[in-house]
């Protein structure tokens, strides 16, 4: 019997619920739970697609779900992983796993449907440990105290389909992907990346230091966790964001100069389709994004954001946000103008030819993200796949 957690109630697509290590039902290949990709020291819960499992746990747990290694690689009947109502991520082949949540002590409804009419072989898992995993001393991001984080505001399997790319090169190279939001509204971009980023960044499990957020649709990983962290680690600050050619939402030269100055880069304005941080760092600078927000929002303004007041309509936009709290010195982040962590390629300029090959930064390579913002995300994106081959 599990220390952690009890069974209260149980509802599965075939067999009976499974615990110790065994599926609850027999397969050609046996009826053991083995899942390398799953959390070290987790134990299972084993509960066929479609399934509902109500629990109770007794302490702070970090949970995910997860296919067996029973399972059948088939991807269109994906499996869909839920915890009290919130979709936390998708699995269609053995050993898939989702991104981590956290669970705090109580009751908890753990749900997994499949997308197709058939259940077969949806052998769904749920993995659970103690979430009191030690942070590292370090400083330094790792692939294992990094989540990587998503917003999904979708039905179930349109947030499946919209996000296909984005976690198709993610499980190319070894990235499980926080997907928050899936089945609820998205109002606007300031509320789902300011407002409610803080509460799904704040809420992910203990052992998470540092946080990296892509937007979904129109991102792909082009390298390993590992690189991904070794460039954010090589900025040495403690919130890194990538940048454009083109400034937007707001092109007044005034705007533009607090971010060129004097200087010649080629893509000197910040772009907040994809940033990363130190977890702690990223809550404060978003909740300074959200008292900036508020004080943008008064009847008359502050002294201290006179010069803004005029563009107050454009707080609805996270991306001014970001760049309205980084001129008013609020935030403090590293631009990464040479693309080392992300290139944003939405021209034609973006993409660089060196020795007869296209690159994306000017060192004739690709970075570890690539984020193609704007209206003709589809075709650029399209285009990276097929060309820099991640997919």
């Amino acid at each position: 019997m599990s220390e952690l957690f009890s069974i209260v109630s149980a509802t599965v697509g075939h067999g009976a619920i499974g615990l110790d290590g065994k599926l609850g039902y027999r397969e050609p290949v046996g009826d053991d739970v083995l899942i390398p990709t799953a959390a070290p020291g987790s134990e299972f819960i084993s509960a066929h697609a479609p399934s509902e499992v109500r629990i109770r746990v007794a302490a702070p747990a970090a949970i995910h779900g997860a296919l067996n290694y029973s399972a059948r690689i088939d991807d269109g009947n994906p499996v869909a992983f839920a915890v009290d109502g919130h979709t936390i991520g998708f699995a269609s082949r053995p050993c898939d796993v989702t991104a981590a949540v956290r669970l705090d002590p109580g009751n908890h409804v753990l749900a997994a449907w499949h997308r197709g009419p058939n259940h077969g072989y949806r052998h769904a898992i749920w993995a659970l440990r103690p979430d009191d995993v030690a942070q590292s001393e370090s400083g330094e991001a790792t692939p294992e105290n990094t989540a990587f984080v998503t917003i999904g505001c979708y039905a179930t399997w349109q947030a499946y389909d919209a996000l296909s790319v984005l976690l198709r090169t993610a499980r190319r190279r070894g990235i499980a992907v926080h997907t928050f939001g899936v089945s609820e509204p998205y109002r606007n971009h300031t509320d789902a990346k300011i407002h409610r980023l803080w509460d799904w960044i704040n809420g992910l499990p203990a052992c998470f230091t540092h946080a990296l957020y892509v937007d979904g649709r129109d991102t792909a990983f082009a390298s390993s966790p590992e690189d991904i962290c070794a460039a954010f680690n090589s900025f040495e600050s403690p919130i890194v964001m990538g940048t454009e050619r083109v400034a937007w939402p707001c092109r007044e030269p005034s705007w533009l100069a607090n971010f060129t100055g004097d200087r010649e880069v080629a893509r000197p304005y910040p772009q907040a389709g994809v940033f990363m941080g130190e977890r702690g760092q990223l809550l404060d600078a978003l909740e300074k994004l959200v008292e900036l927000w508020a004080v943008m929002g008064k009847v008359s303004p502050d002294p201290e954001v006179a010069d803004l007041w005029r563009l107050r309509h454009l707080r609805g936009e996270d991306q001014w946000l970001w760049q309205a709290g980084m001129i008013k010195q609020r935030i403090n982040v590293a631009l990464d103008t040479d693309q080392r962590l992300v290139a944003n390629a939405s021209y034609e300029a973006d993409r660089i030819k060196k020795d007869g090959r296209f690159a994306l930064n000017d060192r004739g390579g690709v970075p570890p993200i690539i984020h193609f913002p704007g209206g003709l995300f589809e075709s650029w994106r399209d285009q990276a796949i097929g060309y820099f081959q991640l997919i």
